[in-house]
Formats: C-alpha cells, sequence, structure tokens
C-alpha cells in the first residue's frame, strides 16, 4: 500500500484531468461526449496545438480562452512559491493550492503569521492575486501524521488508502472495514491524531 502525498492541483495537470471531464459548467458528462468534446476542441486548436490545453480549461469553467491563458501565466508566475514555502517556512506553512471557482486565486495556509509571511515571499502589487488562510496545522504535520498512521495500519494488518487535503488541513483514510480500525484505537493498538479521519468505502485501489 502507498503513500499517497497530499498535493495541489495545478494547472496544467488539472487540463488533462479535464480532458476526461470537460463539459458545461464543470458538470461530468458520458465517456462519449466527453470525447466528442475533445475532439472537436482537437481538430479547433490543430493549427495551434500549444493552446488545447487551455481551451479545454476554459470550456469546463466557462471562460474565454484568454482568460485561461492568462490564468496558466500567473500559475507558472508563482509556480515556484509552494516548494519555496515548503523548504523554508516548514514550521508554519499549512499548505497551497488553486481556487478556480467562483474567482481565480492562490490561496496560501499558514498556522500563523501568515500575511506577514506573504510579503516577505510576494511583492505586494501581487499580493491581490493570494488569499491567506489560517489553518491549525502544518504541511509537514499532516505528512508525518499521513505516514505514521499508514505504517500503524501496515503493522496491524489492516489495508487502507490515504488522501492529504490540505484544503481541509487534514488526511483522510479510506477502509473497507471500520471495526478492526475501533478495535484497535480502543485498545491503545492505534494512535490517530486530531487531523486524521477514516472514511468507509466499498473498494480500495488496486496496486500497479
Amino acid at each position: 500500500m502507498k503513500v499517497g502525498r497530499i498535493f495541489h492541483l495545478g494547472l496544467v495537470a488539472l487540463a488533462s484531468v479535464l480532458l476526461g471531464l470537460a463539459g458545461c459548467g464543470g458538470s461530468e458528462p458520458t465517456t462519449e461526449s466527453a470525447e466528442a468534446k475533445y475532439a472537436a476542441l482537437a481538430e479547433a486548436y490543430k493549427d495551434s496545438p500549444e493552446l488545447l490545453d487551455k481551451a479545454i480549461y476554459a470550456d469546463f469553467y466557462g471562460i474565454s480562452v484568454e482568460e485561461a491563458v492568462a490564468r496558466f501565466a500567473l500559475a507558472d508566475e508563482f509556480g515556484w512559491l509552494s516548494a519555496e514555502l515548503e523548504e523554508k517556512e516548514a514550521a508554519t506553512f499549512g499548505g497551497y493550492w488553486i481556487q478556480h471557482q467562483p474567482d481565480y486565486k492562490f490561496i496560501v495556509a499558514f498556522t500563523r503569521d501568515g500575511e506577514a509571511t506573504m510579503a516577505r515571499y510576494i511583492p505586494e502589487d501581487s499580493l491581490g492575486y493570494f488569499e491567506v488562510r489560517t489553518v491549525t496545522y502544518t504541511y509537514t504535520e499532516l505528512l508525518a501524521a499521513q505516514q505514521e498512521v499508514m505504517a500503524a495500519l501496515r503493522d496491524l494488518g489492516i489495508p487502507a488508502d490515504s488522501a492529504g487535503y490540505v484544503q481541509n488541513n487534514n488526511v483522510e483514510f479510506y477502509v473497507t472495514d471500520l471495526a478492526p480500525v475501533e478495535a484497535a484505537v480502543a485498545d491503545g493498538r492505534l494512535i490517530v491524531p486530531d487531523c486524521v479521519a477514516f472514511v468507509l468505502v466499498e473498494g480500495l485501489s488496486q496496486p500497479d
């Protein structure tokens, strides 16, 4: 079982995901309609293939291709920020992600002093693109909790998948049976931090 990594979905990665989801207003179409939509966009941009991912993104969010191009450019401009904060501000950095709706902005979370920290990295005239939020757990703490609980579940023989959500400042573990988890917690064999939640699911992902 692999431990998932907590991450924000960048625009380029998002456009790739939307290849299978392109539809109206973010609604998920059937496979056939998604393929037809992609084929139509690919044909329309066959002479400008570098715009295809922007066109898919624009169609999904109901914006112009010009606006999509501008958003991709902004994402590239500040693409360095997350890694920089993770490395240099680990004691307070809680995560970074892009909000696409209703307004496009970059959201950065800290456990404290977020505004002051951002002012050291982003010029004042660019701070308007950002929203600073205060969270309880740092990104480093979320990763540590994810890894520790996953290791404990392995030792207990409890199959699980996991995913981290910086947007919610938590880590979720997916299991097909909650009973062994509850038993392990009750008798002290499993310590579950407050930032960790267990979710009951019908099935787990298959190993590569």
